[in-house]
Formats: structure tokens, C-alpha cells, sequence
């Protein structure tokens, strides 16, 4: 059954960099989805979801079942539920792994807009907005995201041109997904050298990185619209690298994550 009636479902199988939940472009922005990983790994938003196949079935990148529904989805749960299986018949076709993956069970809620609180940026206690002195919106999962992957965009909101306020964003996300850390770990630009030094991590440059956590991989990456980068420069605020360590510090808590960056 489709999440709604009378509306369609396209289904297509893609390769994708194992970054692409993360990074700008057709996909909707991490904290826009609700992600799963207790058994297949996953994410659907409000018009769109995808399903990684299993590390055996890639050829160089991951390999993803992606599903978009262009009226929209009144039930998230059943559409992450349709690519799990859509995913599983293409294992099956291929031959490439053992097993089906299981779908989940229940979603974390999408998460809405709201006014940041700038004493508490992303919900996240102790981790202080330092940006430029405007009125800031964020979309945000709960600290602590129970699928091991989460997100945050923090927006100016400054009444500029809706062109302009687009890319005057700041995104931090964060995965401890196996499958998607072992797909980033094959990616052409990642190294076993640190790109921060002094910092104990692996990873492609300094605002993407690979920490262990009490021996888990985890993922910390932090994107920044043109926009709020320029807006940062000429107000005098803070460099990125020192928004960057805020944030592993910070949300790293979250993730049972301390000690990443050196003491200051």
C-alpha cells in the first residue's frame, strides 16, 4: 500500500558518495529526515527517502534505493517501510548479501522550525550560538538521536532576499551509523592521517572527521552557506575551526564523545 492515497511513488536504484545525507544538493538537509539503522539504514523526510543496500552489494560507492512521492507523505513510517523492501528484492536480484534487512518500527518525529535559543543552540546544553548578532531559527533532532545519526541547521533570519537567506545556514550532523562510516571510510578523499592537528581522529578536512568514541566510530560534519560565512567575516565572529571544535565538544556529550580535540 502506498503512505497515500492516490498519489505516485518513484522508485529508483543510485550510487551515491556515502557523505550524501550530509552534503547540499537534491537531498533534503539531514535534519529534515528522520533516520533508522536497527537493521536496514535509512531516512524518509516528508516527500522523500532512501535505503542503503548492504555493504556488499557496492561497487566503489554505496549503493542506495531512493523513493520520492511529489504530493507528499502522510505516513513516513509505511514509505521507509516500502524502500526497505524495494531494497531487499534488489539484494535479492543481485545476489549480494545473505539475508533481507528489517525495517524499523517507529520513526523519531520529523523535526519543525522553531527560534533558537542561543544560550542552548540545537537543544543541546552548554553549546553557545556564536554567530552573528541576528534573529536565528533552527531545525534540530532531539540531542541524543536514538537512530545514532543527528542533525541541526541553525538560519539567519534577517529579512533578506530569500535568495540570500537560503545559503545563510549552519548545518552540524553527526552519525555513528556502521554503513554509512564504512562508506566514508572508502571514499576517495578520506585519509587515516588527521586533517585537524593535535586532533586524534581520521577524516577529509577539518570539518569533516572520523572520531572513536569509547570504540565506536563516529561521524562529525558541519557545513556553511556562503551566506553565513560572508555574514560571520564582516561582523568579526569567530573562525569556522572555532565553531567546529564548539561543536565536537559540545554534541560529542551526546554521543558518550569526549576528548576528541586537545585541551585548549
Amino acid at each position: 500500500m502506498l503512505p497515500s492515497r492516490d498519489e505516485q511513488l518513484h522508485v529508483q536504484g543510485t550510487s551515491e558518495a556515502a557523505e550524501f545525507p550530509f552534503t547540499e544538493g537534491r537531498w533534503p538537509k539531514p535534519e529534515e529526515m528522520a533516520f533508522f539503522s536497527q537493521g536496514a539504514t535509512g531516512a524518509v523526510s516528508g516527500d522523500h527517502g532512501w535505503v542503503m543496500l548492504p555493504e556488499s552489494c557496492w561497487d566503489g560507492e554505496p549503493r542506495i534505493v531512493e523513493g520520492r512521492m511529489p504530493g507528499g507523505v502522510d505516513n513516513p513510517l509505511a514509505l521507509s517501510r516500502i524502500l526497505v523492501e524495494a531494497a531487499n528484492r534488489s539484494v535479492r536480484a543481485a545476489g549480494c548479501a545473505q539475508s533481507d534487512q528489517s525495517a524499523p518500527t517507529e520513526l523519531a518525529p520529523i523535526p519543525k522550525e522553531r527560534k533558537t535559543d542561543k544560550a542552548r543552540q540545537c537543544g543541546v546544553d552548554g553549546f553557545l550560538y556564536r554567530g552573528p548578532d541576528t534573529d536565528v531559527s533552527e531545525v534540530a533532532h532531539e540531542p541524543g538521536a536514538g537512530s545514532g545519526t543527528w542533525a541541526c541547521t541553525v538560519r539567519l533570519k534577517n529579512r533578506s532576499a530569500p535568495s540570500v537567506e537560503r545559503s545563510g545556514y549552519l548545518t552540524y550532523s553527526v552519525t555513528r551509523d556502521p554503513l554509512i562510516i564504512a562508506g566514508i571510510k572508502k571514499s576517495a578523499d578520506y585519509s587515516t592521517s588527521s586533517p585537524i592537528p593535535g586532533w586524534p581522529v581520521t577524516g577529509v578536512d577539518g570539518r569533516h572527521i572520523v572520531a572513536n568514541c569509547g570504540g565506536t566510530q563516529t561521524y562529525f560534519a558541519m557545513a556553511l552557506g556562503s551566506q553565513y560565512l560572508k555574514t560571520m567575516e564582516s561582523a568579526g565572529r569567530v573562525k569556522d575551526h572555532v565553531l567546529f571544535r564548539d561543536f565536537v565538544e559540545s554534541v560529542g556529550k551526546q554521543f558518550g564523545c569526549t576528548g576528541v580535540a586537545p585541551a585548549r
